[in-house]
């Protein structure tokens, strides 16, 4: 019986120890993750964030230092290391829907270093604030770059593939013809070839000439729909998407290289100089 008792006694000390412990580690847990919060809450990058992500439509930009202050801090971290799908989502929304003017947008634009992948969602819902039709076409220019050049590190491309009649509306605007020609390209599938599509790139091409970028994005038209597209394509054109050195590629392949990522296909081919390639790829 006293066997028992101390048995008993044994398992029950035991029993006190490990919930004394469980309780030590609960509490450990709960200090280090308030801990983490609090450092979290004065990480001066997710402050700036949080500003972007919530400053009002309107805020002055002459003369405003903490607008200065957050940007500077979000270019430091895009440099060293490249935004996070998130932060790229926050600063591609703030840029693009022109809460604080057209001014800072150019500059937000160029500091779109994607650490690892670009949401496809962030680039749908910026591609549609351009039918605003409030931003100037140079920054308008700028954000197509921008996402040919980041193009391979988009997550999806399904809907950006839904809105192939959105994007396709641009090619009216000769200053951005040419950019839109050459993502048009990459975004082409058969069901994307259209009667209606064909003959405003055919009228174009009598308005603007026979434009390289035209002529190439006809030819992948007449892969996918040879009856539709009637017009002689030369066998041997010279490249029609130029390999633009735009202001992203010399810094993201840095970012790329120094958290041990593949540099993307599209970015490193453009400093390989000129492309002899008329593949699909670019």
């Amino acid at each position: 019986m006293a066997t028992l008792l101390n048995l008993s006694d044994s398992d029950s000390s035991v029993r006190n120890d490990q919930s004394l412990s469980n309780r030590t580690s609960n509490r450990s847990l709960r200090v280090a993750e308030k801990e983490r919060k609090k450092n979290e809450a004065e990480d001066p990058f997710v402050l700036a964030l949080k500003y972007f992500s919530e400053v009002e439509v309107g805020t002055p930009v002459i003369g405003n230092d903490e607008l200065e202050k957050n940007l500077v801090q979000v270019e430091k971290v895009a440099l060293n290391r490249g935004l996070s799908p998130e932060a790229l989502s926050v600063m591609l929304e703030f840029a693009m829907s022109l809460r604080m003017g057209s001014s800072p947008c150019a500059r937000v634009l160029k500091c779109l270093l994607p650490a690892s992948v670009v949401p496809q969602e962030a680039v749908v819902r910026a591609v549609v604030w351009l039918s605003v039709g409030k931003m100037p076409i140079s920054t308008q220019v700028l954000f197509i770059k921008w996402v040919l050049t980041v193009f391979d590190m988009i997550d999806a491309k399904d809907r950006l593939r839904a809105i192939y009649g959105f994007i396709f509306s641009f090619v009216t605007d000769e200053n951005l013809c040419p950019f839109i020609c050459h993502l048009l390209y990459l975004l082409t599938r058969k069901e994307s070839v259209r009667v209606f599509r064909v003959r405003k790139l055919l009228e174009l091409q009598s308005k603007l000439g026979r434009q390289p970028y035209l002529l190439h994005l006809l030819s992948l038209y007449k892969v996918f729909c040879p009856e539709l597209v009637t017009l002689s394509i030369p066998s041997r054109m010279r490249s029609g998407f130029k390999n633009h050195i735009s202001p992203w590629k010399s810094a993201l392949m840095g970012v790329q290289k120094r958290n041990n990522l593949q540099v993307p296909s599209s970015i490193s081919t453009a400093f390989a100089g000129k492309d002899k390639s008329t593949s699909r790829k670019r």
